[in-house]
């Protein structure tokens, strides 16, 4: 059982104090003894600016003896302790002053614009808060209290250069027209940053991806037949906050990890423009949280409005929507080029060769593609092509085609090139008796397991363009059966066990 302690720190100090004197003492007999005192005492009487010996201590030091020669030592430790800490002092306060990061003069409180057309706010304190104001429950018209949403961020300040924009002469912009403007100059000058650092947004730009977002947001609005004022503006701040948190590293973007997370700091670069003041106040919260919250809109803080919710919702399809038609850019832009499109012809016949169709390859899992001898097709998985081409590609156009992330979806940009290079190639078959295929794409029943969006290639020209592949293919171990056209490519697949029907050789 643990007890008290009976030591004290005054135990200790008066232990030190009386080790010390014990020294002082046999060091001063020591002196004595070695017929040394004698030196000490005049070292100690002789006069010198730098060496301190009151007239009092002199009188005591001339006496000689014991007393004499102890006083003549403890006076040496007083003038060395006087130089020590004197010394220490000096160290320390430079030490501290070259080290203290020194403020700028130009770091000012709240946002403001500097000559060169850059835009500073310092976050006081090392979080923002964003207070939602009173609010009556439209149920009950009861005041309800406001809520507080703390968000810490580890910068101190930001600093976004700007590019102004100029206004025709005579025309005079709304409140709203002059925050759109005020973001827009950020991203117009910067317009190598790039929407994302992957392949999310393939090869679009941030001010690109950004514009379009903020037209879809307008044009959503407009067919809901709703009026938003803010619709432009949040669409086009949706991303702001990548301007700080995407750096260049040599010839490549890459996150700043000292930046804080994408999608919590557009709110406050926005909040901290001149602009925003003269907006009305609930336009102020409602643009504020829609920015804040519309990547986790499950966070928004209880007390917001139906307002935040539509444009939280009108943000999200339309950025959807942007990402989208951004990555079908991207494989018709490499698409464009015949040399881009002889790499991708060879990558598909040198992807198919090494196929485990039937499951041949015993040592790779699961089978990646069906047929039997009797058949005059091949079936393979678009997912099994999409996850396997890009080994055979050039980093380069890999990117391009987005296959360097997740593929497992029928309605990969990439998906409708593989299918119109299959079919110059004469290999995808799109009709089979009495099926007719518009997607390239079949769905089928592989024993009792039914799978969907399977290209159907013709084995005659496999046969040529791979020769001696079929035999090593073997036979399918399961029948095959062949159910529907595939219609839906934003369907994933499914492995539903069914009662088993009657099988096709």
């Amino acid at each position: 059982m643990a007890t008290k302690p009976t030591v004290s720190p005054n135990t200790g100090a008066f232990s030190l104090l009386f080790v010390l004197t014990l020294a002082v003492l046999g060091y001063t007999l020591y002196l004595i003894q070695t017929n040394q005192h004698l030196d000490v005492q005049a070292s100690a009487l002789t006069p010198s600016l730098l060496f301190l010996n009151p007239p009092f201590v002199k009188g005591l030091i001339v006496q000689g003896g014991f007393s004499g020669t102890l006083c003549a030592v403890l006076l040496h430790m007083f003038n060395a302790l006087i130089y020590a800490s004197a010394a220490f002092g000096a160290v320390y306060y430079t030490f501290h002053y070259l080290s203290e990061p020194r403020a700028s003069a130009q770091q000012q409180p709240n946002s403001r614009k500097l000559a060169n057309g850059e835009n500073q706010a310092e976050i006081n304190g090392s979080e923002v808060m964003i207070m939602l104001p009173k609010y009556k429950d439209h149920a009950t018209g009861e005041s309800m209290g406001g809520s507080v949403d703390k968000a810490p961020y580890a910068q101190v300040f930001y600093r976004i250069t700007t590019r102004p924009m100029k206004l025709a002469e005579g025309v005079e912009p709304t409140v709203y027209q002059r925050l759109y403007l005020a973001i827009y100059s950020m991203l117009e000058a910067h317009k190598d940053v790039p929407a994302s650092v992957g392949t999310h947004h393939a090869d679009a730009s941030l001010r690109d991806h950004s514009i379009a977002v903020s037209k879809k947001v307008v044009e959503h609005y407009r067919k809901a037949g709703k009026v938003e004022p803010l619709a432009a503006i949040a669409g086009l701040a949706h991303d702001l906050d990548k301007l700080l948190g995407y750096q260049k590293k040599g010839e490549a973007w890459v996150k700043n990890v000292n930046a804080t997370h994408h999608n919590k700091y557009a709110a406050f670069i926005v909040s901290t423009q001149r602009a925003f003041n003269a907006l009305p106040e609930d336009d102020r919260n409602t643009l504020v949280l829609a920015l804040r919250y519309y990547h986790d809109p499950e966070d928004l803080p209880l007390g917001g409005t139906g307002r935040v919710d539509e444009l939280i919702t009108a943000l999200r399809y339309s950025d959807g929507y942007s990402i989208k038609e951004e990555k079908t850019a991207g494989v018709q832009s490499a698409a464009a080029l015949p040399e881009n499109l002889e790499i991708i012809d060879k990558a598909l016949i040198t992807t198919i060769s090494g196929l485990n169709i039937n499951g041949y390859l015993a040592n790779q899992g699961n089978a990646g593609g069906w047929t039997v001898p009797a058949l005059e097709y091949v079936l393979i998985p678009m997912s099994t092509l999409l996850e396997s081409v890009g080994k055979h590609l050039t980093p380069e156009l890999t990117r391009q085609l987005q296959l360097d992330h997740e593929t497992r979806t029928f309605n990969h940009p990439a998906a409708d090139l593989i299918r119109e290079r299959l079919i110059e190639m004469n290999l995808l078959m799109t009709t089979y008796k009495h099926l007719k295929t518009d997607t390239g794409m079949f769905d089928c029943r592989i024993g009792i397991s039914r799978f969907s969006a399977i290209l159907m290639l013709e084995k005659t020209k496999l046969d040529s363009l791979l020769p001696g592949m079929l035999e090593k293919w073997g036979k399918c171990a399961y029948g095959i059966r062949i159910t529907s056209a595939t219609v839906d490519k934003s369907k994933q697949s499914v492995n539903d066990v069914e009662p088993e029907e009657k099988k096709e050789a």
